[in-house]
């Protein structure tokens, strides 16, 4: 494997605001606790000390050893378990939906991303432990955005008709999506992955999930946690009832907004009167004040003594939206730093003063690394056509314009034509007017037609000449379509198991392990 980087201005897949906030952290203090970096975890690491009590510490631990009660995992997870109910152990998260088969390869990277830098954090600060940490975001209700993957370029989605928080989705029919899968690969895949499937089972898709996402990082001591669990919401109980009698969240993200505007980003998330949900199963609707207490669409309607009374009775039927999810997940761990997407941190910065009203330590946040992977099949038509890795996030139909010009220069050089005929026709002008005058118009409308007439000429030999290099523009077509699917980064769209060439799968995520760097903020080209 070889590695280098390319700066993420490269591409235009990146706005300016992010590169800024990518490069530049610093110019965005106002809407931060400290910029990610490596001399700024001491501080952090204090911070978190201070307010993260005991009884949390104990609360996290019991649901974990609940949550891996009856799961087979490595000495490396069950020592970070065991890590957690002690003072000097911190986390690194990151956090995502529960997309099916992993989703998109970012889904990937930002693991690794969480597991790279607890480990460079132990290098930094031997006196304590980092524990790199999944946050299952079990608690969504979009559907749609997780229910399907693209497969060597074919979708494959699992179809039900079943609503409310995916993490309780039973698994009907998902027997018939492994399977579908399985089909695209050859016998000689099919043992190991038959195998990693089996483990994608549970009595609903978060276990499932739990359990498949440990198969594939348990040798890297990642430490898996799903927030609708009713102890650890016990412990968010009182922020949900501030919300609920104040409305506390939606007046300070209106206050960070106009700051957010400032510095050149875009509103990610609009915050409500009530950042919450009730769920059960089969539902997630959203909590609305109403005229004589609250009203939840679907369930009914409640006064404030019933909601509070609810609240402590079933503190698990209530969810936090995306304004308040980050807090209930910086509050329930001794976390340090969280890691996400440009366009997850977008919305991180939006936050800050919502942590601060609920007494929270606002993390550091990183974004993950951008990784463009470059198989051998690509690799090898990028050199037929003489490209270099960074000539790949060219336009396609520029890079076509000069892979021709390259191999054809003598033969597209018409210019001395045009020019003999600019010649030909001011002579001809300049002899005519010593003549007839009025035949002036005419050697200019003939010439013209010379001129068109050579174009013509010049577009066919043109055609002529592409049509020798039809296979060449192929490549490089192809090229493009694997490396930036939709002109979009590789990342965003391609799944893991599409990238598995003739490796295995823990063979090909060791790969992309090696290449991470939580302190890069170029995207890191690996290529075979």
């Amino acid at each position: 494997m070889q590695k280098m980087t390319i700066n993420r201005a490269k591409g235009g897949f990146f706005s300016d605001a992010q590169l800024r906030f990518l490069y530049h952290p610093a110019q965005f203090s106002d809407l931060i606790q400290l910029p990610f970096s490596k001399d700024n975890f001491a501080a952090q690491i204090a911070s978190k000390g201070k307010t993260y009590t005991s009884t949390q510490r104990k609360l996290l631990h019991a649901a974990l050893s609940d949550a891996y009660g009856t799961i087979e995992t490595t000495s490396l997870v069950q020592q970070n378990l065991s890590n957690l109910a002690l003072e000097n152990t911190y986390t690194v998260t990151t956090g995502h939906q529960l997309s099916i088969f992993t989703g998109p390869l970012y889904f990937i990277y930002k693991i690794l991303n969480a597991i790279k830098l607890a480990e460079e954090l132990k290098k930094n600060h031997p006196a304590f432990n980092f524990v790199p940490v999944y946050w299952m975001a079990s608690e969504d209700h979009d559907f749609e955005e997780i229910k399907s993957i693209e497969l060597f370029g074919k979708p494959i989605a699992w179809n039900t008709e079943q609503r409310g928080p995916v993490g309780r989705f039973q698994l009907e029919g998902f027997d018939e999506v492994k399977q579908h899968v399985l089909s695209f690969f050859k016998a000689e895949q099919l043992e190991e992955l038959t195998s990693l499937f089996a483990k994608y089972t549970g009595k609903n898709l978060a276990e499932a999930t739990f359990r498949f996402v440990n198969e594939l990082f348990q040798d890297y001591g990642l430490v898996i946690i799903d927030g609708d669990h009713p102890e650890l919401k016990k412990s968010f109980a009182p922020i949900i009832e501030k919300e609920l009698f104040t409305n506390f969240a939606q007046s300070a993200v209106e206050a960070t907004n106009e700051k957010i505007k400032a510095h050149g980003l875009k509103e990610q998330i609009q915050a409500r009167p009530i950042n919450l949900f009730y769920i059960e199963d089969g539902k997630r609707e959203r909590i609305n004040r109403s005229e004589n207490g609250f009203a939840i669409e679907n369930v009914g309607t409640y006064s404030e003594d019933d909601i509070r009374s609810l609240l402590n009775a079933h503190p698990e039927r209530f969810s936090p939206n995306v304004v308040l999810r980050p807090v209930y997940q910086e509050l329930l761990l001794p976390n340090l730093c969280y890691i996400g997407g440009t366009g997850e941190i977008a919305y991180w910065l939006q936050l800050k003063e919502v942590f601060d009203a609920a007494e929270v330590v606002f993390p550091l946040l990183s974004v993950r690394n951008s990784l463009l992977f470059i198989d051998g099949i690509s690799k090898s038509k990028m050199e037929k056509v003489g490209y270099e890795v960074v000539d790949s996030f060219l336009p396609v139909e520029e890079l076509k314009k000069d892979f021709l010009q390259r191999n054809s220069s003598e033969e597209l050089n018409f210019e001395f034509a045009h020019e003999l005929m600019e010649q030909l026709r001011t002579q001809m002008v300049e002899k005519v007017k010593q003549v007839d005058a009025s035949l002036e118009q005419m050697v200019e409308s003939e010439s013209t037609k010379m001129s068109k007439q050579i174009s013509f000429v010049e577009e066919r030999i043109r055609k002529s000449i592409k049509s020798k290099h039809d296979q060449s523009l192929l490549a490089i077509e192809q090229f493009k379509n694997r490396l930036f699917p939709g002109n979009s980064l590789q990342e965003r769209s391609v799944n893991l198991f599409s990238m598995l060439g003739n490796h295995s799968v823990k063979d090909r995520i060791q790969h992309f392990y090696e290449a991470i760097d939580p302190f890069e903020n170029d995207i890191i080209i690996l290529s075979e």
